[in-house]
This record gives C-alpha cells, sequence and structure tokens, in this order.
C-alpha cells in the first residue's frame, strides 16, 4: 500500500490506548469495572463511552489523517519517499549489496535507465558447449540495454597455440 514505516507506527501507537479504552473487552473495560457496586460495571463502563473524548477524538484526527492523506513533520518525509519506493526499495537492495557506492550507482545510474520498463531487465545467453572440467553450462548474464560483443572465432593455428600442455607427456614429448 505504500505507507511509510513512520505514519503506520503512529497510526498503531495513536489507536491503540483509545480502542481499549472504549472496547468493553478490554483490561481497561475490567479496571473500571471493579470500582463499580453490585455488578453494574460493565454498564457505567459502557454509558462512560460517550463522555471519553480522548479516545473518541484521537480516532476521529486518526481517520482523518487517513482519509485526507494528511502527513506532517518527518513523516511528510518518510511518506514521500515511501510513495516513490525510494526509501524501502533502498532498505530492501541493502539486504544484498553491501557496498554503499555499488548501492548509490544502482538507484542513481540502472534505476533510472529502466524507470519507464514494466519488467525484463535482464538477459540470460546461454553459452557453447559446457565448460571442460566439471561440465557445468555456461551462460552470459547482461542487463538488456548493455551491446552484445561477439568475439572472432579462432584460427586452427591459434587453437593449437592455446591448447593447455599435456601434464603426461610435458611440452618437450608434445613438440616431437
Amino acid at each position: 500500500h505504500k505507507i511509510s514505516r513512520s505514519k503506520l507506527a503512529f497510526l498503531i501507537d495513536a489507536t491503540a490506548a483509545p480502542i481499549c479504552m472504549i472496547a468493553p473487552i478490554s483490561s481497561w473495560a475490567a479496571a473500571v469495572a471493579q470500582y463499580a457496586a453490585d455488578g453494574q460495571g460493565l454498564q457505567l463502563f459502557v454509558a462512560a463511552i460517550p463522555f471519553n473524548f480522548y479516545s473518541i477524538l484521537t480516532l476521529v484526527f486518526v481517520l482523518s489523517i487517513i482519509l485526507m492523506k494528511f502527513d506532517f513533520g518527518p513523516m511528510k518525509l518518510h511518506e514521500e519517499n515511501a510513495k516513490k519506493g525510494d526509501l524501502s526499495a533502498r532498505r530492501e537492495a541493502a539486504r544484498f549489496v553491501r557496498d554503499p557506492q555499488v548501492l548509490q550507482g544502482l538507484f542513481a545510474v540502472i534505476g533510472p535507465r529502466y524507470a519507464s520498463r514494466n519488467g525484463g531487465y535482464t538477459r540470460i545467453l546461454k553459452l557453447g558447449p559446457n565448460r571442460p572440467g566439471d561440465a557445468a553450462e555456461m551462460a552470459l548474464i547482461g542487463l538488456v540495454e548493455d551491446e552484445i560483443v561477439v568475439k572472432a572465432k579462432k584460427s586452427d593455428s591459434q587453437a593449437a597455440a592455446d591448447k593447455p600442455l599435456d601434464m603426461v607427456e610435458g611440452e618437450g614429448k608434445a613438440a616431437e
């Protein structure tokens, strides 16, 4: 719902006590009821609800803040950040990107580049044969807007020169 943590904390904190003070099933109702004689405590509590101005006015104030989307003080700054997605998005990204400079670059450079895009930010290209040694599949992962540079295929003479050295025969025997 794109609501800041500070506004959510304010709304919960501001409504907790008033709800307890006007709800007949609460510890506050039990505390008030013990002062009434002959089991009339619950009736006394319910009859006193209209005179509990603090609770009623606080709930009206909180509802008006919600309905009119009114923000004030530090809550206003946090709400603006939540609507843009900046604060929560940075916190979420900071869980995975530990370097502050990389995180800054992510939001300053890469974020604006993909702001108008609705998805599909990465490209995965499966590379040719599996990796020698452990036969792991190889892939090239990149951002969609990055250019793909295709390397020229090596000639047979270059491939032979780059061939790894056979550890059993050694360099001298392979040349013979």
